[in-house]
């Protein structure tokens, strides 16, 4: 049964794109999803999106008690970085109020790491700050429940850097025992309007380790023999994005979770963007995993389905009509501030 699931996934795939692929992206005056420059005309799924989205609750709620609801924020804009399969972000930094996302993830390896399949929801509840939950599955098992926090920091002056951090506890629905990450993210690209970009999370993870034996069956029962622990383990995972063209990107994605012996574990593989319009992209890749001491082929595929916000980002403040930049009265601890933190 598990087998089956990457020809269905293909399917939805192949239908989703026909039909994406046939909008031309969005009405002359709306911007995209991260605030960027008007473009584009109406696409034919722009309509059911709408009409599915969340966000027009928590519009009206905020329309109805006063709470900030135009469509310009306060917030700068930040360049757009690649996102990554595996290891990725809750929303991409800088996301504007209302924006989410629904996700599915499917991951099948060669030898003793279970079948993943994740349904994911993401939800930007206000500027710069986003929510997540993910629901894991092993061999067709619910095993992990995750919730997120996001936070951006702050942008580059330059528009050339982006960063915040991430904390996502994993709650083990059948032992009871609790692990998850927390990592600092920081985006780079050369300029702002480069097609390459990185992204690099830096922090610390805790998972639950040992207890998978594959059976022909499929199954992966935990043996009694064997030792199952918890470990920490220090996390850096470099991500690399090359823009090819408006609807392709490749990405190389390196996830390093620290430790000697089994605990270790190890993904390194490249993978290809493919977005057909603004309200959706999809993902495919392969490459090298080590999970439990064990060397083998990991295969990758993402769906992403997306309501990016219709929210602008405020025009640059630091600018005079000259374009050149306006004095700076603010105190030296506030420029200190800007220079680690970033634009905010």
């Amino acid at each position: 049964m598990v087998a089956r699931w990457p020809i269905h996934c293909l399917a939805v795939v192949w239908l989703v794109t026909g039909l994406v692929a046939r909008a031309p992206g969005q009405e002359s005056g709306e911007r995209s999803d991260r605030g960027g420059d008007p473009a584009e005309k109406p696409g034919r799924l722009d309509p059911l999106f709408r009409a599915i989205d969340p966000a027009r609750l928590q519009k009206l709620f905020d329309e109805m008690v006063g709470l900030d609801s135009g469509e310009v924020s306060r917030r700068p804009e930040v360049p757009e970085i690649g996102e990554p399969v595996f290891f990725d972000l809750t929303r991409p930094l800088g996301d504007l109020k209302y924006g989410n996302e629904l996700n599915y993830l499917f991951n099948s390896s060669t030898r003793n790491a279970p079948t993943l399949q994740v349904i994911e929801y993401e939800y930007t509840f206000a500027d710069w700050r986003a929510a997540e939950l993910d629901l894991s599955y092993f061999n067709g098992n619910l095993e992990i429940l995750t919730p997120f926090y996001q936070r951006t920091l702050g942008v580059g002056r330059r528009r050339d850097w982006v960063h915040g951090y991430q904390v996502s506890p994993d709650l083990y629905l059948r032992s009871g025992f609790v692990g998850g990450s927390a990592v600092y993210a920081l985006g780079w690209k050369p300029e702002e309007k480069s097609k390459f970009s990185s992204l690099i999370f830096l922090g610390a993870n805790r998972a639950l380790i040992g207890g998978f034996h594959p059976t022909p069956a499929g199954v992966v029962p935990s043996n009694p023999g064997d030792r199952v622990f918890g470990s920490w383990r220090p996390t850096v995972n470099v991500n690399l994005f090359y823009s090819l063209s408006e609807k392709f990107s490749l990405g190389f994605e390196a996830d390093q979770f620290i430790r000697r012996g089994k605990a270790g574990e190890y993904l390194d593989f490249p993978f290809l963007t493919y977005k057909p319009g603004r309200h959706a992209f999809f993902q495919v890749g392969g490459g090298y995993y080590r999970f439990e001491s064990r060397d083998q082929f990991t295969f990758f595929l993402h769906l992403n389905f997306v309501n990016p916000s219709n929210r602008r980002t405020r025009e640059d403040e630091g600018r005079g009509e000259s374009g050149e930049e306006k004095s700076d009265d603010s105190g030296p601890i506030r420029r200190c501030l800007d220079r680690l933190l970033g634009d905010r």
